[in-house]
């Protein structure tokens, strides 16, 4: 189980929203930060072409530029990427009790070959804007964020989309990466790529029951991955919750 694991389980505490800047996707008009072409660069190598990006807004003046890079499907990779770049540039505020956990991350979320990037509908734009604000979330929080954390949307959590009952965040390894696509060189040193899973609440109350090693067990056994299934069916709960999950995806497929 990852220590520190509890710490996070509260509403990030960011001072302003993060919005994401119009044109949506587009090629970057000025020269990227040393720390953003490093990843943009270890992206386009490893993982597959970088299509174009989102420049996220500063929510304050000595915010640290940030912007989210958008990777097509490709033969080998039948699905879209989206990859932070930016929030590595500040190393976070991981405890000194803690071991062997990065201090320089940024952040990988998977979305099906067919869902429209550039389609701003609460429906569709949720992914987007749940990286884009864990993405900002250290820096302005002064937090830290490590695999077996979770993030909820709100207190109480509730759904990122009215077409999902998917309401927080957890941060995990990524199964979907080639090893070495995990961990970068950059200026500021190591940096670790993690996932982005967005899972139920109740999913969320068996990590904090049985610790993050069962969830991680279990989301593995149902192959759960980073790559996005807004309609995917809880890996806890009991009968109520399935038959209610069950309705949910008829629901969607109809």
């Amino acid at each position: 189980m990852v220590k520190g694991v509890g710490a996070l389980d509260a509403p990030p505490r960011v001072r302003k929203p993060v919005t994401l800047s119009a044109p949506l996707w587009q090629l970057p008009a000025v020269a990227l930060t040393p720390e953003q072409e490093a990843v943009a660069l270890h992206a386009s190598r490893e993982i597959g072409p970088v299509h174009g990006m989102i420049g996220l807004r500063a929510p304050r003046e000595d915010s640290l530029p940030m912007a989210l890079l958008h990777i097509p499907p490709t033969e080998h990779k039948p699905f879209q990427i989206l990859v932070t770049a930016g929030m590595s540039a500040r190393a976070m505020p991981v405890p000194d009790d803690v071991e062997d956990e990065a201090e320089h991350i940024e952040l990988v979320l998977g979305l099906p070959p067919d869902w429209p990037v550039e389609d701003a509908s609460p429906e569709k734009a949720w992914p987007l804007q749940l990286l884009a604000r864990l993405a900002r979330f250290p820096s302005e929080a002064e937090a830290w964020l490590c695999p077996g954390h979770t993030i909820p949307n709100g207190n109480p959590p509730h759904p990122y989309a009215s077409d999902t009952q998917l309401s927080c965040a957890l941060i995990a390894p990524p199964l979907t990466l080639l090893p070495e696509a995990k961990t970068l060189a950059g200026p500021q040193g190591e940096v670790q790529l993690l996932a982005v899973v967005p899972v139920f609440e109740r999913e969320v109350e068996l990590k904090v029951e049985k610790g993050s090693d069962e969830l991680f067990s279990r989301l593995d056994e149902h192959g759960v991955t980073e790559i996005l299934d807004p309609h995917r069916r809880a890996v806890a709960g009991g009968t109520l919750f399935d038959l209610l999950d069950e309705k949910a995806v008829k629901t969607n497929e109809s």
